[in-house]
């Protein structure tokens, strides 16, 4: 409540002076509120071919073969203020997606006999039914005199996308953004330096220096239990606590950015970039005695046709939140953890107006023994697309079986996102006509920790000593290809393919499958249509 009123009292002082500002700048406007919209529709089909064999568990109980489409439409609606619309004075945005990645066809079981089936359900990739429409942000955003003020539930991006990734856009070489990083915000962002012109009482000029103080709010907690919640006589209102109390198993997060940005970093060519920054968060729950803090650096850089962006992360602290192994006695937290969880990717290449060449390389840490003290993975951000199989397909599966839908370890799910893996990726682009585009890439990976689980060491998953002073064998080699069409400035189309030659790293469950079977090919062949506004 203290940091809400401060906030508030900030926000209301700095009203006056915007108003008469604002006032000035309107003159002759009739209506100075405006409505954008933009947004995107897309459908996608899949053929996925020996992605996993038969097994329990996971989003599917077969994967040797699946077809299927999935679509998305997604509304971003503005209602704007000012005299201009690209720089507003203060503007209320909104995302809102309808049937978001749900299965074309799927019913749910609502008919007994599917083939008369006449009601469709929203049911996504993961056999969950969710809404036919969900409002996912919407905030407010204001210019001060001194900076930007965000207010709302809002996306949230720094650098390459390997930790906060707004899932935003259809730009990825290969596959769709699904996800994206969402918090319940409250940001201010300012040019230090403007603010020392402003005071001097000089014309105020761009900086490239840029500064953000946020706070998210990550979980508002009930002071009870899931049991007592679903009991039929249960009433918030009769708790001393309350439903929106204080309490000490919410979890919120301050976050700090320092970032130099500047896009005219030649003066006398255009098109040069020079971008670094750093990225602090701070996440706390009392009840859990978390405090976790990460650090990541990102930078980027545009020389002529050149270019090159790496961003890194390391991920610090302790908690009781984690429970694997679940506590001895009910009630009881888990037992304390320390966080030590490394990531990063840096990628660099050489384009031209008909070309471009990049290779990628990348590392996102893995746990050898997950149910000790010490807790170090963590997988790369699943809309940090690396290839088509392996990671978005493949091991997406194999951590879905292995850690199951249980509250503790879904959050243990790659999701499509780098996983327990050093990988290194060669991209080749074409561009032989306007509006065409065709990429070719090759993938090689290996495993960061055997883990006895998702990665195996040996037929009875034990990890011996020879087997981990060998090392880990390689996830394996993955060829992919896309071809992509732009036309009518609005429309898409994409073709996309990829092949994985697996290593013994990939090894399924041993009731189905031995060393011997190991060289069996995963492959998928995809394509999307998409309507861009």
């Amino acid at each position: 409540m203290i940091r809400g009123a401060a906030l508030a009292v900030a926000f209301l002082c700095s009203l006056p002076a915007h108003a008469e500002e604002a006032a000035a700048q309107q003159g002759a406007l009739e209506d100075p509120l405006r409505l954008q919209l933009h947004g995107y529709f897309r459908a996608r089909y899949f053929s996925l071919h020996e992605i996993f064999d038969d097994g329990p568990g996971g989003h599917t109980q077969d994967l040797t073969k699946a077809n299927f489409m999935t679509q998305r439409l997604r509304l971003e609606p503005a209602i704007v203020y000012g005299p201009d619309p690209d720089a507003p004075i203060g503007a209320v945005r909104f995302q809102i997606d309808a049937l978001d990645d749900v299965v074309w066809g799927d019913n749910t079981r609502l008919a007994r006999t599917p083939l008369f089936a006449t009601e469709l359900s929203a049911t996504g990739r993961e056999g969950v039914e969710q809404p036919s429409l969900e409002v996912k942000r919407a905030w407010l955003e204001l210019m001060l005199p001194v900076g930007q003020l965000r207010v709302g539930r809002m996306g949230s991006h720094w650098g390459m996308g390997l930790l906060a990734n707004s899932g935003d856009g259809l730009d990825d070489d290969f596959g769709d953004n699904r996800f994206g990083t969402v918090n319940d915000k409250i940001l201010f962002a300012t040019r230090p330096w403007m603010i020392v012109q402003a005071a001097r009482g000089r014309p105020l000029r761009t900086h490239p220096f840029l500064v953000a103080v946020a706070y998210d709010e990550l979980v508002e907690d009930p002071l009870v239990s899931e049991d007592e919640r679903m009991d039929p006589m249960y009433d918030p209102r009769a708790l001393h606590q309350g439903w929106l109390s204080e309490g000490r198993d919410d979890v919120g997060e301050w976050v700090l950015v320092a970032i130099w940005r500047d896009d005219e970093w030649h003066r006398w060519r255009a098109g040069d970039q020079l971008h670094a920054g750093v990225y602090y968060v701070n996440r706390r729950q009392p009840e859990t005695k978390s405090n976790v803090h990460v650090i990541d650096l990102y930078g980027r850089i545009r020389w002529g046709s050149w270019f090159g962006v790496t961003e890194g992360y390391q991920i610090l602290g302790h908690t009781r939140a984690i429970g694997i192994p679940p506590p001895e006695e009910e009630g009881d937290l888990p037992t304390r953890k320390e966080a030590q969880i490394i990531g990063g990717a840096a990628r660099a290449g050489y384009e031209r107006t008909l070309w471009t060449t990049q290779i990628e390389v990348g590392h996102a840490s893995g746990d050898p023994a997950i149910g000790d003290g010490i807790f170090t993975t963590r997988p790369l951000h699943p809309d940090h697309h690396v290839g088509l199989v392996l990671f978005q397909e493949v091991l997406a599966e194999a951590t879905a079986r292995r850690w199951g839908g249980d509250a503790d370890t879904r959050g243990l799910w790659s999701n499509g996102g780098v996983y327990n893996a050093t990988y290194g990726m060669l991209t080749g682009k074409l561009r032989p006509l306007s509006g065409l585009e065709l990429i070719l890439a090759g993938l090689y990976a290996v495993p960061d920790e055997i883990d006895g689980t998702v990665v195996r060491c040996d037929e009875l998953d034990q990890l011996t000593e020879e087997c981990i002073d060998d090392g880990p064998d390689a996830y394996g080699f993955e060829i992919d290809a896309a071809a992509k069409v732009h036309f009518q400035e609005h429309f898409d189309w994409t073709l996309e393919g990829g092949v994985l030659f697996p290593g013994e790293a990939l090894w399924s469950d041993d009731e189905v499958r031995d060393r011997d079977e190991v060289s069996r090919r995963a492959w998928t062949v995809q394509t999307r249509v998409s309507m861009t506004y």
